[in-house]
């Protein structure tokens, strides 16, 4: 069976209403975690739903299910951006609603969108090849502002990479400043996140390849590399005065990775340090640091093989596709599910639970209908304690979608589709307007746009 498991779709006369045990109701909360700047990703409009049940695998009797929870929700227009690539929520301008930061891969434009009128506003037009951003924008600083990396070609591996602080200035009307961080290669992943339990950011990078790795196994390991910022960022000086952005030290955690396409961050274990996980040709690993300052040292566990039945590419002469595309973290009933897209680039939504301590994790397909897919975030968009699941695709047929656990096992899930014009790369997850709700934000790439989706609460 290649190590997966067959889905059944459902008919709701199959389902039994009961009740349904969840894990108490957590409440979404500001805390040290402010300064990520990342939100999760979902994202949800009016449309079809179905159940789907992982099967294949031995098992207690699964528990009744409840019945339908979805949410219902109305799609808001952004902005239209060519080849949209991947946004972020922060609030940018301090006045305590977030806004939407966005970035097209295609175009030189790296932009930000205010809150509630969504007034487009240039971050910078003079970086091209675009791929990520990460917003620094802590409560109270002094220095805030994004990382960005650029200059993104998988074609070619030994040049580009370019790595970015990207600083407001003092009007917003203005573009900000730029100033270089470093050059790694095919960077493709940024993200803040704070290793060292200090309560202060790093900057983590992962390029999807190794310097040289050519296609169609791309099977040069890739650096997967920490920053220490400069001082005059992490901790400003009181009287204002703006420090030159130099000396970004980097760390190397980990060679020995390929074509790793998607990194979490999050505390994993509550020692107050941010872990790392990342999704890549070889599944899913976490990265989990001890020792001080400067001084970390890292242990790798694979927890997620990922799908390692090798797929043709999605183009003509393109690389092979296997493993792991995309990493979400969530719980269902108190209990921890890894959510992935697999493989590379792939057609899989994939939940994996622990089953036993120090081994891999069981593997459960959930939906294997899309193509190319490229979003993926999990929250507690219903506000039940259980975290739903919000993924997309952006090749043909483009869709979004949000799936809701069905049952405490976490092995039933319903899919509710929120829309069909949004070729999703990226999600992001958070409060837009303020009403206590989680709402769903996408960025588009055939379909060049920026929409968010504002959680109505249960239809």
């Amino acid at each position: 069976m290649n190590g997966k498991n067959v889905i059944k779709l459902l008919d709701a006369s199959e389902i039994s209403p009961n009740d349904y045990s969840s894990a108490r109701h957590r409440k979404m909360t500001l805390t040290r975690r402010e300064f990520l700047g990342s939100a999760l990703g979902a994202s949800l409009a009016p449309g079809a739903v179905r159940t789907i049940l992982g099967a294949g695998i031995a098992r207690a009797p699964q528990p009744e299910v409840k019945g339908r929870r979805t949410l219902g929700w109305r799609a808001h227009h952004v902005a239209e951006i060519p080849r949209g690539y991947q946004l972020a929520v922060a609030d940018v301008n301090g006045d305590g609603k977030p806004e939407v930061l966005a970035l097209s891969s295609e175009k030189n434009i790296v932009e930000w969108y205010e809150n509630p009128s969504w007034r487009r506003r240039a971050i910078t037009t003079k970086t091209s090849r675009n791929i990520s951003l990460a917003p620094l924008f802590r409560k109270g600083s002094l220095r805030n502002g994004i990382a960005l990396a650029a200059d993104f070609a998988l074609e070619d591996s030994e040049h580009g990479g370019s790595l970015w602080w990207a600083e407001p200035r003092e009007t917003f009307d203005s573009e900000w400043s730029l100033r270089p961080v470093a050059a790694i290669p095919t960077s493709h992943r940024l993200r803040w996140a704070d290793l060292n339990g200090d309560g202060n950011p790093e900057l983590v990078d992962a390029p999807i390849v190794g310097f040289g790795a050519r296609p169609p196994d791309f099977s040069v390991v890739a650096p997967l590399t920490w920053f220490e910022p400069p001082e005059g960022i992490v901790r400003p000086r009181a009287s204002g005065a703006k420090e030159e952005v130099e000396g970004w030290t980097p760390h190397l955690i980990d060679r020995s990775l390929t074509v790793v396409h998607g990194i979490n961050i999050l505390d994993w274990d509550g020692d107050g340090r941010d872990e790392i996980l990342t999704a890549s040709f070889e599944g899913v690993h976490l990265f989990d640091s001890t020792g001080r300052g400067l001084e970390l040292r890292w242990k790798k566990t694979r927890l997620a093989a990922g799908d390692q039945s090798p797929k043709p590419g999605i183009s003509s002469g393109a690389a092979v596709r296997k493993g792991s595309s995309e990493i979400g973290v969530g719980k269902v009933a108190g209990r921890r599910f890894l959510a992935t897209l697999e493989p590379w680039h792939g057609e899989q939504v994939v939940v994996y639970f622990e089953e036993r301590r120090g081994q891999l994790w069981q593997r459960n397909v959930i939906d294997e209908s899309f193509r190319d897919g490229h979003a993926l975030a999990c929250a507690d968009l219903d506000g039940d304690g259980n975290d739903e699941i919000v993924a997309g695709f952006r090749g043909t047929g483009t869709s979004l979608h949000v799936y809701y656990a069905t049952d405490a096992s976490g092995l039933r899930w319903e899919r509710q589709t929120l829309d069909t014009d949004m070729a999703a790369s990226g999600v992001a997850v958070a409060d837009l307007d303020g009403d206590g709700r989680l709402d769903v934000v996408a960025i588009g790439a055939s379909t060049g746009n920026v929409k968010w989706y504002e959680n109505l609460g249960n239809s």
